[in-house]
């Protein structure tokens, strides 16, 4: 039984499993401090010990900052199966597999944790005529949560939220776009507004020691030395545990540069590295700051 409404544009085709590049998702992720709009890119490619991936963002509208692309996963898509790799590791893991079949079991690992999660399949339903079929994966309800994976698209809780089974947040997919048309949307009649021209299109080279932007030390008393070896300048953005921006620093030009983080309480910091001139995001960094 297909046990969640939804209404699907007839055009996903069979051949592909999953986007490789150009797409959009747009959701909402319901939370104890009430909805939170979930909007995600994958655009552009790039390559990681020989193999190319897609590079899959999540997007947000940062106070101060502005919209802004946050690097998240590099995805793969290899027959029915799609692999990722979380951030800065080089550990593959499983995202999907479409091969399922009713009955069937399948234990993934939550995106950027260590847990995991086995889902049961209860259904397989397949949608479309001709070359245009699509499948349709229905797992048996988890503590009340419904899911089910869509090919050519991903999961209902959201694209990389597949197997989430907080409680407290939840993911809901509303809308999906390929090259800006909409192939998906959810029967609740959303807004389908989210939209994002990729113009990344080219595949970037596959980063080595010397080329790789850096800063240190990791447990610092408030200095810090950031290394940037690329011909553009690079903007410093310091997020606490919460998320909440809470200093910016640069441009840093290329070459060796120190950097005062004094204004900042000791705690855990994720500083993002981002590119001035597409307010994109190059790479991350955990810094914990102490105080003597």
């Amino acid at each position: 039984m297909l046990y969640l409404g939804f209404a699907l544009l007839p055009c996903l085709a069979q051949a592909q499993s999953f986007p490789t590049n150009d797409a959009t998702w747009q959701g909402v992720l319901n939370s104890f401090i009430g909805p939170v709009p979930m909007r995600q890119v994958m655009c552009g490619d790039t390559t990681i010990n020989g193999v190319q991936y897609a590079r899959f963002y999540n997007y947000a509208n940062i106070p101060g900052v502005g919209d802004t692309l946050l690097y998240e996963l590099a995805i793969r898509t290899e027959g029915e199966r799609v692999w990722y790799v979380y951030m800065e590791q080089s550990q593959e893991r499983l995202l999907y597999d479409f091969s399922l079949q009713a009955g069937e079991e399948i234990t993934l690992n939550y995106v950027g944790l260590n847990d995991e999660v086995t889902l049961q399949v209860d259904s397989v339903v397949t949608m479309g005529q001709g070359s245009d079929t699509y499948r349709v994966i229905c797992f048996k309800p988890r503590n009340g949560i419904i899911e089910s994976w869509i090919q050519g698209v991903g999961s209902t809780l959201g694209p990389i939220n597949r197997g989430l089974i907080a409680i407290d947040a939840l993911g809901q997919l509303q809308c999906y776009r390929k090259s800006g048309e909409l192939l998906y949307h959810s029967d609740d009649d959303p807004a389908c507004d989210f939209e994002y021209s990729c113009q990344l299109t080219d595949v970037e080279p596959e980063p080595n020691a010397e080329a790789a932007l850096k800063l240190f030390p990791t447990i610092s008393s408030g200095a810090l030395q950031f290394s940037n070896p690329l011909s553009m300048p690079v903007v410093l953005r310091a997020f606490n545990i919460q998320g909440q921006l809470t200093g910016q620093y640069g441009p840093f030009e290329k070459g060796e540069h120190m950097l005062n983080t004094g204004e900042l309480s000791p705690g855990m910091y994720l500083f993002q590295a981002v590119e001035t001139n597409k307010n994109l995001s190059l790479q991350h960094f955990k810094i914990l700051i102490t105080r003597d």
